[in-house]
């Protein structure tokens, strides 16, 4: 797998879309999503999904399984995500300021076991809150709205 640094990065944002996956993760009755506070842009302050660009060399499984890891804390077999599709992202900001970034997401949903334990959640440095939210609440981001639209009747 590949890793590159923040100037290839930039390099990239200033000139690509980004691929990328992102986790939707559902409690078990299927009507409320758990989503995290954002400390960088884009989005800064923001409750969202977790997930982010896919690594050269990764799958997109183990993309999303990675995400999991890294923002959460927490391992899961990748076989138990669910596609739901793609949606774009695009902003006039970025983690490197005032750059637009544009991403190409495939999201992926995850119903959590009844025996989720929330105290396991151990959150990355991007974020600093979790809460859950009702999968129907007006006030979610349009991309989290757009997100759930593509996977809640696949998971029901």
């Amino acid at each position: 797998m590949s890793f590159i640094s923040d100037s290839e990065f930039l390099v990239c944002l200033k000139n690509l879309p980004i691929p990328a996956v992102d986790i939707l993760l559902f409690n078990h009755n299927k009507d409320k999503v758990l989503l995290l506070k954002r400390i960088n842009e884009p989005a800064k302050g923001k409750f969202f999904t977790p997930g982010g660009r896919i690594n050269k060399g990764e799958t997109i499984l183990e993309a999303a399984s990675r995400k999991m890891y890294e923002e959460l804390g927490l391992k899961t077999d990748s076989s138990r995500f669910i596609f739901g599709g793609v949606v774009e992202e695009k902003y006039n900001n970025g983690i490197f300021g005032n750059i637009d970034t544009h991403y190409i997401d495939l999201v992926y949903g995850l119903i959590l076991d009844y025996d989720f334990e929330e105290e396991k959640i151990k959150l990355d440095a991007q974020h600093s809150e979790y809460k859950w939210f009702k999968i129907d609440n007006p006030n979610l981001h349009i991309y989290v709205k757009n997100k759930i639209s593509t996977i809640i009747d696949k998971i029901r």
